[in-house]
């Protein structure tokens, strides 16, 4: 059959032209002729059928969503849940764990950077004390002897920083070289020093730490390295300080002071330091002055913060009643030399009239006496010894609240009283009154005496304690509680 397209002949039976596709036959015989290969044979037909399959499909399906419910609005949809983040897996390579090396130990040794060698020493009680116990706490380790010019010259100094720092987190070691305790103790005591000190008897570990003349000061940090090495006396208090600076404590401050009064700065306090026999004024001679150190100073200064104007009195001075009625509170500190008649009378008259005594006492040989205290039937004889030489056992009092304990370097007990005195602190049991000087515990002397305690005379307040150096280092919060009690 001859395409009428293309003119291409084709066999009889074929439909379309092979040349060009065009068909063969006229519409009507295509219609009814019988297709060879199904429905679909023809592309065309496929083509269209399967167009309006898909066209069907997209009109039910937008049908479907905008069928209205009852109100004419569309339903609302419900959102679908969110879906979870999909976990991308990670592409970046797995570290591999580096092991995690030790420091090596340090050396132990007398150098700045060794680890201070350990050593155990017993103290003047008889305690003893582990440097590596003290792990933790910054130390400060000075060797010293007490026939040492140099030694003795930095002792007020060291005493300061003792003072000022034993409650901030720092730790005072002296360790004094191939001297007997009593020596030492007897050293301490006239010299008014209250830091720790203990006894190198053998010399070995200021061998340890390769001690070559004294004094000789090591500072060591909380970690026990040696941070500094100092050869030779400090000129000042400012020179410690300095050193200081290397092991301070970064993290522990000094706490605040809850100060039960606030004085008015127009309070007036007199220190009556005019019988004075070395323990205020020390190291001083006449002709006395406040503004250098002494060992009153430390107190005279905390006294001051308070807002008092604080007077003192150099010895001799003569106490009169117009002298006394000019300050709100008065200090004795001490009695060496006693007072006369008529200055005994100027005080009782000061507190009778509603003047406030702070009585600081002292050790009392026999044959001596503290006139001014027996004047208010307050007796105190005899010397303090014995170990742990403090003020441990106390009575409910607002003098005593929030104390636990005062140091009481060398001091006197009572062994009299009247009854309107109240005692409120006792020596611990492992100290004695040594009544005859002999240095030794006997019979009828008490153990545990009471050296602490207040009383009402007239309008007036006093306050006695046996011990000037108790009070002069400002234990706390003793002096704030007595302030307080005062101004009540």
């Amino acid at each position: 059959m001859q395409c009428k397209i293309c003119g291409q002949y084709n066999p009889p039976e074929a439909h379309f032209c092979g040349d060009c596709g065009a068909s063969l036959v006229s519409t009507v015989e295509l219609r009814s002729a019988e297709p060879a290969h199904g429905p679909f044979a023809t592309p065309r037909k496929w083509l269209l059928i399967t167009g309006a399959v898909i066209l069907i499909m997209i009109g039910v399906g937008y049908g479907l969503m905008f069928l209205l419910d009852e109100s004419g609005k569309a339903p609302p949809r419900t959102p679908p849940p969110p879906r979870p983040p999909a976990e991308i897996p990670s592409t970046a390579p797995v570290p591999t764990p580096t092991p995690t090396l030790m420091p090596a130990p340090r050396p132990e040794g007398s150098q700045i950077g060794n680890l201070a060698p350990d050593f155990q020493l017993q103290d003047l009680n008889g305690d003893t004390v582990s440097l590596s116990d003290l792990r933790g706490s910054p130390v400060m380790l000075n060797f010293w002897a007490t026939w040492c010019p140099p030694c003795r010259a930095e002792m007020p100094y060291m005493q300061q920083i003792y003072v000022e720092w034993q409650d901030k987190g720092l730790v005072i070691l002296t360790i004094n070289l191939r001297e007997n305790s009593s020596k030492v103790r007897q050293f301490m005591q006239s010299n008014n020093l209250h830091f720790p000190v203990l006894l190198d008897a053998n010399g070995n570990v200021a061998q340890k730490y390769n001690v070559t003349g004294i004094p000789t000061t090591f500072f060591i940090s909380k970690d026990g390295i040696i941070q500094e090495r100092k050869l030779g006396a400090f000129q000042s208090k400012e020179d410690i300080e300095d050193c200081l600076s290397k092991i301070r404590p970064t993290t522990v401050t000094t706490p605040p002071i809850e100060m039960t009064v606030q004085a008015p700065s127009t309070r007036q306090l007199l220190i009556d330091a005019s019988r004075d026999g070395g323990v205020w004024w020390f190291p001083q001679s006449a002709p006395f002055n406040p503004e250098q150190d002494h060992h009153g100073k430390t107190l005279v200064d905390y006294l001051s913060t308070l807002g008092y104007k604080v007077t003192e009195l150099p010895r001799p001075y003569t106490i009169t009643e117009d002298l006394l009625e000019q300050y709100d509170v008065v200090i004795r500190a001490n009695e060496y030399t006693p007072y006369n008649t008529d200055e005994i009378d100027a005080y009782r008259t000061y507190v009778r009239n509603g003047g406030k005594l702070l009585l600081l006492a002292d050790y009392v040989r026999p044959g001596e006496k503290d006139s001014l205290s027996a004047s208010f039937g307050l007796i105190f004889a005899g010397t303090t010894r014995g170990q742990a030489s403090i003020i441990c056992k106390f009575i409910d009092h607002p003098i005593t609240q929030g104390v636990s304990s005062i140091p009481y370097i060398v001091g006197s007990g009572l062994i009299k009283y009247p009854p309107e005195a109240q005692i409120v602190g006792w020596l611990s049991q492992n100290a004695y009154l040594d009544l005859n000087d002999n240095r030794a515990k006997d019979k009828n002397e008490p153990i545990g005496p009471p050296v602490l305690g207040c009383m009402d005379y007239g309008d007036g307040r006093i306050v006695f304690i046996g011990d000037t150096n108790a009070l002069e280092s400002v234990p706390q919060p003793v002096i704030t509680n007595i302030v307080g009690w005062f101004e009540q």
